[in-house]
């Protein structure tokens, strides 16, 4: 059963994950170079073919370089879930354990009743 302090915790250390997800995210965005000037647009059939062929090498450049920090956040989304899950589960079971000692407390009351009545019936069988 997780306590508030552990629920806690999880929930501070996933916002200092995301903070240096962040930090990772804008170092790398600082990092990269300027883009190259345009290129001026020539007259000649391959031109339109190498603006694409361009257009997708810096397309996959990109993904390469996105994909760590997308690995990062579906991991922190992933474990921010779980943790959530795991807390709505530990207040359940609290709540059903809590329900079962009302129950308990009400069967332990009964039973000292129960014998309380049966010492008095013995006590008038006495007589």
């Amino acid at each position: 059963v997780l306590t508030f302090d552990e629920i806690e915790l999880i929930s501070n250390y996933d916002v200092q994950f995301a903070k240096n997800i962040q930090q990772q995210q804008q170092e790398q965005l600082h990092d990269l170079p300027p883009p190259p000037p345009p290129k001026k647009q020539g007259f000649s059939q391959g031109s339109g073919l190498r603006n694409i062929a361009e257009g997708s090498s810096r397309a996959a450049k990109d993904a390469v370089n996105n994909q760590d920090a997308a690995g990062h956040q579906a991991a922190y989304v992933a474990k921010n879930t779980l943790a959530q899950s795991a807390a709505a589960a530990s207040a359940t079971a609290q709540a059903a354990l809590a329900g079962k000692q009302i129950l308990l407390q009400g069967l332990e009351q009964q039973l000292r009743d129960a014998k309380q009545a049966l010492m008095g019936e013995q006590q008038q069988l006495m007589q």
